[in-house]
């Protein structure tokens, strides 16, 4: 018999974080379906290339509600996705859920290792999605104020989680942090933080701490922009410290070397002067 996968390795592993927290919220995962299936096209003013290519190409995964209606899609993007024709095709693509207000979420292989406190960062965007939904519907409800800011943060808990916070992945490494203080292994109690964004909307962070009062360790990182809630700095803050601590770690056990603060110092003013501020936090 002549047949193709229908999914490859990486889109195997991205169905397979999607139904572990959808299962959860009796929401379903379907794979290769058309954006004509997904996106009411007609009569909403689209382009006549873009409705070919609704009719034409597929979203890999779209996450519906169990009434079948589709929530969100999700795109695994490889090494082909620097491909300029497919870029086009993923322009097309963005604009057209952007238009017909359909999130969508990009990932790659970044996003599939359960590092993060046994759970990968799609798995924690998804949770953070129904959080998200959970708690708008709480505030129509009048069960929340409606000025109470969203934050996936301060969720207590999560089904099948036994984690106090489940979602604020960085909170082990934190009080790792601060017990490195404490013993007088590091200079600082916590991190110290800068974000910007480009031209493009993406997020760039820098991030350090002082190990001494004239030395220390700082890591760099950014995060795309997304056509989905709750991307910004301060997921991106959460995965710093992951990369922070492990430099920290490094220099406290000898294995590492820290950076004359005059270094760090001069890599802070070369993101502020290339980037638009969005966030900050200085330990004094």
């Amino acid at each position: 018999m002549a047949t193709k996968k229908i999914l490859n390795l990486y889109e195997e592993v991205t169905q397979r974080s999607l139904k572990e927290v959808c299962d959860k919220y009796g929401a379903l995962v379907f794979a290769k379906v058309r954006v004509a299936d997904v996106l009411v096209i007609e009569h909403t003013g689209i382009s006549d290339a873009e409705y070919r290519f609704a009719l034409q190409s597929h979203f890999d995964f779209v996450v519906t509600d169990d009434a079948h209606s589709p929530q969100f899609a999700v795109e695994f993007d490889g090494p082909l996705h620097a491909n300029p024709e497919q870029r086009d095709r993923d322009r097309i693509k963005n604009n057209l859920c952007k238009q017909l207000s359909v999130p969508l979420l990009r990932i790659n292989a970044r996003y599939l290792p359960k590092k993060y406190r046994n759970i990968d960062l799609l798995g924690w965007f998804v949770e953070a999605w129904f959080f998200q939904q959970a708690f708008a519907e709480a505030q129509e409800d009048g069960l929340v104020s409606p000025d109470e800011p969203c934050d996936p943060l301060s969720v207590l808990g999560l089904p099948g989680r036994k984690e106090r916070f489940p979602l604020w992945l960085s909170a082990e490494l934190r009080v790792k942090i601060q017990g490195l203080n404490k013993r007088g292994k590091c200079h600082d109690s916590a991190p110290s933080e800068w974000y910007g964004k480009d031209s493009k909307g993406n997020y760039h962070g820098i991030m350090w701490i002082r190990v001494t009062k004239d030395s220390g360790v700082m890591v760099r990182s950014g995060i795309r922009s997304q056509q989905f809630p709750l991307i910004g700095c301060e997921i991106l803050s959460e995965l710093l410290v992951f990369q922070l601590y492990e430099e920290l770690d490094a220099v406290v056990r000898g294995d590492g070397t820290a950076r004359p603060f005059s270094e760090i110092n001069a890599a802070i003013r070369r993101y502020e002067a290339k980037y638009e501020p969005r966030g900050s936090a200085t330990v004094a």
